[in-house]
Formats: structure tokens, sequence, C-alpha cells
């Protein structure tokens, strides 16, 4: 039988093994709650990649996961994404003035986030969510951030949070993490590809 393409949900690819990773199975209720969190993710991806995104990937390279930020900003500059990618290592309030300067509709942070949850597992998370301590390994910097840059721009300000494994000094990044960047480098180039057609 041949799969018919829906227009209607062009950036639908937030599938399969990763959400068997990110929610455990609960009997009857598994499937409704996956297709309900499956709708949400595609909707705060059409949110992000709708008008002038900015990326940012915030993280210490010393210290294994603490790193994924910037792993990531680097695997999507090395494919040649188009959209404006920013290592902005543990300095982020360092990085405002050119961040403004982009005039962007959104800014994507990228980080390790304390999610409460297995390793490798990503969530995006609201302003709202951000704000609240205790959740980025760079707590504060990002809720100044945040706030400065609503204060003065408006801009919305996502972050997509990874759950370390191993944040020590000397170590590198776990294997578990290097696919989740692998995953989510791929989800942002096909939201590149599709954000002329949303």
């Amino acid at each position: 039988m041949q799969k018919r393409n829906n227009p209607d949900n062009k950036i639908n690819f937030i599938r399969g093994e990763l959400f068997g990773k990110m929610f455990l199975p609960d009997e009857e209720s598994y499937l409704f709650k996956r297709q309900r969190v499956e709708k949400n993710m595609d909707n705060k991806f059409r949110e992000i990649f709708k008008g002038k995104v900015v990326i940012v990937g915030i993280g210490n390279s010393l210290k294994g996961d603490d790193g994924v930020g910037l792993l990531v900003i680097e695997e999507l500059k090395k494919r040649g994404c188009s959209i404006p990618c920013i290592n902005a290592g543990v300095a982020l309030e360092s990085y405002m003035g050119k961040i403004i300067k982009e005039s962007p509709d959104t800014v994507l942070i990228i980080d390790a986030t304390h999610l409460g949850r297995s390793a490798g597992t990503w969530e995006l998370l609201e302003p709202e969510d951000i704000i609240k301590s205790g959740f980025t390994t760079h707590d504060m910097s990002a809720r100044m951030f945040l706030e400065y840059l609503q204060e003065v721009s408006g801009t919305k300000v996502y972050m997509l949070g990874i759950q370390p494994q191993n944040v020590d000094w000397g170590k590198e990044i776990t294997e578990v993490l290097r696919e989740r960047v692998e995953e989510i480098v791929n989800l942002i180039m096909e939201a590149e590809k599709c954000m002329n057609h949303i």
C-alpha cells in the first residue's frame, strides 16, 4: 500500500526511536500520550522555524556531556546549515549583542539540561520552563539571557535541553549523547529545508 504525504504536516519528523526513549509505555494510555506529545513537538518546531531563527549552543567542552550544545553547533556548521549558529561556550551573555544584531524572531538554545530522565533524553522547553531554577547546567546564564532578550526585543526563546550522563572534568562526550547530537542535527537540517514551505 502506497503511503500518502500530508501537506499540512511538513515538519512531521519527530518520530519512532526518540519517543521510545523519552516516554515509557503506560499500557492503554501509551498510544494516546505518544500521539499527543508528537503533535505538540511538531507544533513547537513549526513555531521555532517559521521565522528568522538563531541557534545558540552553550556548554563546556572540557566537562564531558556538558559540551553537547557546542557539538551540535559544530556539526551544523560542518553540514552547511544556513541558519545562524553561535557557539557561546560558557559565556552566553557575551554574545547578547551579536544575537540581537541578527534580529531573530526566535532563539533556540541547545544545552545539557537536568530533565530527571535517562541520559540522552531531550525536550523542547518553553520560556517559563527555562526560567525555573535547576533545569540547565548553566541555569543563571540562560535565565538572565532570556529575561533580557525578551525585554529588549520581544524575541521568543526556546531551549532544546539534553539530559547528560557525565559532566566530570576531563571527560569526553558519552556515546549516547553523540547519538543524540546526530539525531538533533538531522532534525534541524530537515527543518531548515522546510522553512520556506511552512
